[in-house]
């Protein structure tokens, strides 16, 4: 996170001193970063009680988890995939869906149903997978097409709960 950080600054100090000023973009994926950076400084700094201060305040809480989720879709797109399906069952905001201010809408007018829907989703989500993979375990003969869709359903499993902990947490 350091290292994020004293790159900023030294992008930010570029800015100053480099009349070509190249390299100087800032998209979304790094907007984002920088934020989620400042979150993690700000919880080593102040520890429980800016913990506690976020945990009573669902907007934040919920942009949090928002910006954490759109941060990992970078990495995995499916993450944008499955964050859709919560937000189409919303229902109409009158912004267009894949703008930003979609996302402010639908966190900002119901922060609390955003979590919990959330949460609700990827649990419902791994159980569907679970389920499939006890279907499959308790065949009395497996061929290789059931091996390698259990561990395609394990993996999935795996990459469904490591963005619980990555971003619900």
């Amino acid at each position: 996170m350091l290292d994020r950080i004293n790159a900023r600054r030294d992008n930010r100090n570029n800015f100053f001193h480099n009349h070509e000023q190249s390299g100087l973009t800032v998209n979304q994926e790094k907007c984002l970063q920088a934020f989620l950076d400042l979150y993690k400084m700000m919880k080593f700094l102040f520890g429980r009680n800016f913990t506690q201060a976020i945990q009573a305040n669902s907007v934040v809480k919920a942009q949090i988890i928002l910006m954490k989720l759109r941060a990992r879709s970078y990495k995995t797109s499916i993450v944008n995939n499955h964050f859709y399906q919560i937000a189409n069952t919303r229902g109409n905001i009158n912004v267009m869906p894949n703008s930003f201010a979609y996302d402010l809408c639908f966190l900002n007018e119901d922060a609390e149903t955003f979590i919990v829907k959330i949460q609700g989703y990827f649990e419902v989500e791994i159980q569907k997978i679970q389920d499939k993979i006890d279907r499959i375990s308790n065949l009395r003969k497996q061929n290789k097409n059931h091996i390698k869709d259990l561990n395609k359903y394990n993996s999935e499993i795996n990459l469904l709960k490591s963005i619980i902990d990555e971003c619900l947490s």
